[in-house]
């Protein structure tokens, strides 16, 4: 119960942490496993055997690809034996015998006799996580981990077949040695079938093992995912403790994991499980008028004009009397037709760009294109940032991505078309510069956009 508390103390601590950035989720997985405790045994059939794995975790991601994860897992392993040998065991004693010598040798047949062998771990897997996105919501993600663990229980048992005990001695007859061999009735002299066993098994409780896993993350709402994975684990800690002589000696049956016939004992684990993953990062505020707008018939000059007139002002400085014609003592100054103004004016002019749903590529033959490649060639002086922004179905994440991919196709084809990539740089803002209010698919049309910006 103890290595549960200090599992859980640890999982809570690093995602209070964690919680209030970005990227940050907590996730929770069950699944089915094939188990082995990977018995090395110099006798017998080997058998794998299936159990549960439960998992609890979080994770943050420092980058659209790298991150890490930390959590706790419990798996329930199992493996079972089949023996089919004889054992020797010389030179047993036994004062029952009322003889002059009181040892015997006994043979120990075992027949069809399988052992049972499960143990119970708690492992606290902390690992390098990495994923990539296929397509605009599903992605893909792999882990490499170390886990080290805490053996909870260790058990054995026999479930079935025979252990038959046969004795041998010498007996005194008026003062003659006679052999008695192969007494397999007596069973008030330890002869006979020997009866069903089970105890718990001396073995270390401290191991380490590396797992690796490989899944898809399918968001279902805005903070909330489905996990599907794949995943294997080995443990390199030999857990072999003990290594009495025999199985069972007449007496005392240890179990095969603690006998000489059993040389390493290193679990590990393969199989699937499926979760729910929940994002707790803070998000940034989207920009949501207090009514909502239907826009159904968009205005192009209207959408560019609205999606720059922040960005302009951040990074222009310019006379306003440039701009708005104002009282002044002085006649208005004309812009010179290569200033940066006249310049975001006119791709301001040019139709928008604008994606279908979970597209990210843009048309090669768009005149749009042409003309801001056009633009571009003609200063070669300036520079341009290119932003990709998405409407607000799917996670941040999934966003992010998907607005970084818009504004590097635009980039590729604006290289074909000759522009210096000197001058081009990308930024992706996903949803969080909504153009209009995400309250119909039009208006979701117009805010799955790429902008160009003059930034000198």
């Amino acid at each position: 119960m103890k290595y549960i508390t200090i599992a859980l103390l640890i999982l809570t601590s690093a995602t209070a942490a964690m919680a209030q950035q970005q990227n940050t989720f907590i996730e929770f997985n069950a699944g089915y496993s094939i188990h082995d405790v990977n018995v090395k045994v110099k006798t017998g059939d080997r058998k794998l055997g299936g159990g549960l794995i439960l998992y609890g975790g979080f994770g943050h991601y420092f980058s659209d690809h790298w991150g890490v994860t930390a959590g706790a897992k419990l798996i329930t392993a199992k493996t079972t034996t089949e023996l089919n040998f004889s054992d020797r065991v010389t030179q047993v004693a036994d004062p029952q015998l009322l003889l002059d010598n009181e040892y015997k040798d006994l043979d120990i047949y075992y027949t069809n006799s399988k052992e049972k062998t499960t143990e119970s771990v708690i492992y606290l897997p902390v690992g390098v996580a990495f994923r990539q996105m296929m397509g605009s919501k599903l992605s893909l993600e792999a882990r490499l981990t170390a886990e080290p663990g805490f053996v909870m229980r260790q058990k054995y048992e026999t479930v079935s077949g025979e252990i038959n005990v046969v004795n041998s001695y010498i007996n005194t007859f008026d003062g003659v040695d006679v052999k008695v061999e192969n007494v397999s009735q007596l069973q008030e002299y330890g002869a006979g079938k020997a009866e069903r066993f089970s105890g718990n098994a001396d073995m270390k409780k401290f191991i380490f093992g590396m797992g690796a896993s490989v899944g898809i993350v399918v968001p279902v709402l805005p903070r909330v995912a489905l996990t599907a994975n794949v995943y294997g684990s080995y443990s390199f800690t030999n857990q072999k403790n003990k290594n009495f002589p025999h199985v069972f000696d007449g007496e005392r049956y240890v179990g095969l994991a603690q006998s000489e016939l059993c040389s390493k004992i290193h679990p590990f684990t393969t199989g699937a499980t499926v979760g729910v993953r929940v994002f707790v990062g803070r998000e940034k505020q989207r920009i949501e008028p207090s009514e909502p707008i239907e826009i159904e018939t968009p205005d192009p000059t209207q959408q560019q004009v609205v999606a720059q007139s922040d960005v302009v002002t951040d990074t222009i400085t310019v006379d306003i009397r440039q701009i708005v014609d104002i009282a002044s003592n002085e006649p208005a100054v004309k812009p010179a037709e290569s200033s940066p103004v006249v310049v975001q004016q006119k791709l301001v002019d040019i139709e928008p760009i604008t994606f279908d749903l979970g597209a990210s590529q843009t048309a090669k033959d768009g005149d749009q294109i042409d003309q801001m490649a056009a633009i571009m060639k003609e200063n070669p002086d300036m520079k341009f940032l290119i932003v990709g922004h998405t409407c607000n179905l799917g996670t941040v994440e999934t966003n992010r991505i998907v607005g970084e991919k818009r504004a590097e196709s635009l980039k590729n084809e604006l290289i074909k078309r000759g522009v210096n990539p000197a001058q081009l740089s990308t930024e992706s803002r996903w949803f969080k510069e909504p153009l209009v209010p995400n309250t119909s698919e039009a208006n979701r049309k117009r805010n799955r956009r790429v902008e160009v910006i003059v930034i000198n």
